[in-house]
């Protein structure tokens, strides 16, 4: 064994027998979800479990943990609403910025409830200073837009849907 991983073996050792107890429980406590610590080759990692998935020999640090819980915020439901408008999705295709219009000061290309033709211009998506304009590939109707004009966009990110039996009707 190299004199540096023995010297690293003996802090660790050092650390374990005065107060790697110590140092688990004030995390548990604290708040903190995970401490990583590396000193040469020696790494120390501890992760906090999450609530209710602590293994029984494991102090229990759920008293010192509620009030931490308790002041997050609470989570945003990721549902959908029952009606929630579907269509043909018009999806980006490439990473960039997604603009409605033209330049900032004229009208969207489309908006809510507008017809759609084959190769109608419904959007730009810039990337690395070129403007793609974004054409439909069907004829139908906007039925929803699903992201913000100015908004980062990734490929294949749906823009908006279509719905297509509103084609040429």
């Amino acid at each position: 064994m190299s004199n540096d991983r023995q010297d690293s073996e003996l802090n660790l050792t050092g650390l374990m027998q005065d107060g790697l107890r110590e140092l688990i429980e004030l995390v548990g406590s604290s708040g903190v979800t995970e401490l990583h610590i590396e000193r040469g080759e020696t790494k120390l990692h501890i992760k906090s479990a999450p609530r209710g998935t602590q293994a029984p020999s494991q102090p229990d640090h759920s008293e010192h943990l509620e009030p931490l819980v308790a002041a997050l915020p609470q989570p945003v439901s990721t549902t959908m609403p029952a009606a929630a408008p579907s269509g043909t999705p018009i999806t980006s295709p490439i990473v960039g910025t997604y603009y409605s219009a033209p330049n900032p000061q004229a009208d969207p290309f489309v908006r809510v409830g507008d017809r759609v033709e084959v190769g109608q211009t419904v959007g730009i998506v810039e990337a690395m200073k070129m403007m793609n304009e974004i054409e439909s590939e069907m004829a139908g109707r906007i039925v929803e837009i699903l992201v913000e004009n100015g908004q980062a966009v990734e490929y294949g990110q749906p823009l908006m849907l279509v719905d297509t039996g509103a084609g040429s009707a």
